[in-house]
């Protein structure tokens, strides 16, 4: 079960190390630096979906047929799954890559805007609290499209529209998972914090320190979206007990 997980921190750690070594060339060019962000959404959401689908793959053996988990017969049936996946993937990456535009847009426009007005830091702070909470919005919804397609073979727009009725029939479900997600917020700043307890010793670690606590990061993440999988798949199957009563 937790191989999918791993593979999708493993792929994000490795785009993100390809990215530091050729990171001096790319700046050289703003539109291939746009090129290749726009590529790694793309990329992540693809690997994100398929290894998600893995899981739940390997739950249906698990809870369905009661039987052992077959991690190569998941990968094989999800592979298969490509085709049907394909348009939910690129609508994920589309929405995923506006809401990143957005907030650079946002930020840049605080980082001019702080020159001169005090006080417009804390609405552009708002607003990139609500860009990132719409991502996480929409991640959730996708991913509550993915049992259907996993389990019942529903096409892309079925899987949609059940999201949609489990939303509406269980939204208060919905939401209280989306808050409780947010517990990850408290280990990333962990993270972020923990070179703080070195003190002046952090200044000569510094970039050992940034990449450690990226790649924890990373992980957290890959973490966060394995959660919110689990919460949507109980979230899915509460609201079909439900509607079945």
């Amino acid at each position: 079960m937790a191989l999918p997980l791993l593979f999708t921190w493993a792929t994000m750690a490795s785009l993100l190390v390809l990215f530091k070594l050729y990171h001096p060339i790319l700046s050289h060019s703003a539109g291939l630096h746009v090129i290749i962000i726009m590529g790694f959404f793309v990329l992540m959401s693809l690997v994100i979906t398929l290894s998600c689908v893995v899981v739940l793959k390997l739950l249906f053996d698990i809870e369905a047929d009661a039987s052992q988990p077959n991690l190569s017969a998941a990968v094989t049936s999800t592979i298969a799954l490509v085709p049907t996946i394909l348009p939910l993937w690129l609508l994920w990456a589309l929405l995923w890559a506006i809401l990143l535009c957005l907030s650079l847009i946002r930020s840049n426009s605080n980082d001019q805007q702080a020159a001169s007005s005090g006080n417009s830091g804390g609405d552009v702070s708002i607003s990139s609290m609500l860009l990132s909470a719409g991502t996480k919005v929409i991640r959730m919804a996708i991913l509550l499209c993915l049992p259907a397609i996993a389990w019942e073979n529903y096409t892309v727009r079925l899987s949609m529209r059940r999201s949609y009725d489990v939303i509406r029939a269980n939204t208060s479900g919905f939401f209280t998972n989306f808050v409780t997600s947010y517990i990850f917020l408290a280990a990333f700043f962990a993270v972020l914090a923990a070179h703080k307890l070195l003190g002046q010793n952090a200044d000569q670690y510094f970039e050992v320190i940034i990449w450690t606590e990226m790649l924890l990061i990373l992980m957290l993440f890959s973490l966060s979206i394995y959660v919110e999988l689990i919460m949507m798949r109980c979230n899915t199957c509460c609201t079909s007990n439900g509607n079945t009563q």
